[in-house]
């Protein structure tokens, strides 16, 4: 089988030394694959010497072109038959030397497959390094655009790029290739580090500027965008059809209200609630303080504690009746660090209620990248009682992807 040439777009806006190490990552483990770096510099920065040193075509826009812009201005200098999109803050480690052989393999032998992506440690679904899934090829909704690889017959019958897009541009992809009947994988054993939040951040902003990237108003903007083009609500959680909306919305606290159902004694706590409190009269606890805006959310903070649940709580042991933890273990880094604390502060026969995205539901995973674990019923009942909890209840389908467990300390 013939190695396929590849083209890797890079978009840039002055953020040089990211792009220094990202193209020597893949100068280092490109092997003997045919292919071309295409480097779109939006910005004023010069980028000559770099060029000079490692060959890459370098393309110069006469102004910051964004994102989806940049692919779209480097895929007119681009004729291989695959395309890569990457941003210019991702490093291939030495340990992933096949990365693009890896990734090519797919598109060359299973015709049917529009694009690929990689796993990685900062990315949204079930790319994300965590994930449970023991496939090595996996079909998906969609595919994350900080590294993905296109097939570009593909790209073309679905009209190539919309570059109204800033961001989304991914989802609105991943839609129009599956709508044409290709398929996209996730390569699980393909491992590309994403630094995270640096290529949109640069381009746009931070998310605490105007239009910045993640802000609430870009956020929003898309959102809007992919309403208009495709039917689809809240598409950084969940891809639901207008008509599905509705009911939706009618449920929006069903899991609230299961968790309420649960609750024994009268000292409960919250942990990384943010910005609602599903308990009357608990003790909220959220690493965001109170009154500043939570990230990827609507809601300010009513933290009644501040504190990084990443560390040991700053609560006193055999405290509470009921711990409450609504979405906040996939954003620890050490999960059972988390629960041996949650055991540590809640009395004898006390519970801990844990409500995370369900990876057995539609979709599979939340759509956030702040998520770092994925967690389905089973792996959330195993860690529990590896922790010193027994599993007494769960709960799945109260809405569109949620799953609640309950545990009770031994």
């Amino acid at each position: 089988m013939r190695n396929t040439p590849i083209d890797i777009i890079i978009p840039t806006y002055e953020n040089p030394d990211q792009l220094l190490q990202c193209i020597q990552s893949m100068e280092a483990t490109k092997l003997n694959r045919p292919c071309e770096i295409i480097v779109v510099n939006n910005g004023p920065v010069n980028l000559f010497p770099m060029q000079e040193r490692y060959g890459f075509k370098l393309l110069m826009p006469d102004k910051n072109l964004g994102w989806t812009g940049g692919l779209a201005y480097g895929l007119k200098s681009s004729k291989s038959e695959f395309v890569m999109f990457a941003n210019d803050d991702i490093f291939i480690p030495a340990s992933s030397s096949m990365w693009l052989h890896n990734m090519a393999r797919v598109l060359q032998q299973y015709p049917g497959v529009g694009a690929v992506g990689p796993a990685s440690n900062c990315v949204m679904g079930l790319q994300n390094i965590w994930s449970q899934s023991k496939e090595i090829y996996q079909d998906t909704q969609f595919l994350v655009g900080f590294c993905m690889l296109v097939r570009r017959e593909a790209l073309d019958k679905i009209g190539g790029l919309d570059e109204s897009f800033n961001t989304g541009d991914d989802i609105d992809l991943s839609i129009r290739l599956r709508s044409e009947g290709y398929s996209l994988i996730n390569t699980r054993n393909t491992f590309v580090y994403h630094h995270g939040f640096q290529t949109g951040e640069m381009l746009y902003g931070k998310p605490n500027q105007p239009g910045g990237w993640n802000s609430q108003q870009m956020t929003e903007d898309t959102n809007d965008m992919l309403i208009k083009k495709h039917g689809f609500k809240k598409w950084w959680r969940t891809m639901v059809r207008p008509e599905e909306a509705k009911e939706q919305t009618e449920h929006v606290d069903a899991e609230g209200d299961l968790i309420r159902s649960f609750v024994k004694g009268d000292d409960v706590v919250e942990l990384g609630c943010g910005g609602v409190r599903t308990v009357e009269g608990s003790t909220v606890v959220d690493r965001v303080a109170k009154g500043e805006e939570i990230p990827f959310v609507t809601q300010s903070s009513i933290a009644d504690i501040e504190c990084d649940l990443n560390n040991s709580f700053p609560l006193l042991s055999d405290s509470y009746d009921t711990i409450v933890a609504r979405h906040i273990i996939e954003h620890c880094l050490d999960p059972v660090h988390f629960m041996l604390e949650c055991k540590r502060i809640v009395r004898k026969g006390g519970r801990l209620i844990i409500a995370v995205p369900d990876e057995d539901m539609v979709n599979g995973v939340a759509i956030n990248p702040e998520h770092v674990h994925v967690f389905n019923k089973d792996s959330l009942k195993n860690l529990g009682e590896v922790c010193g909890f027994k599993s007494i209840e769960y709960a799945q389908g109260y809405n569109i992807m949620g799953l609640l467990v309950i545990l009770e300390r031994d």
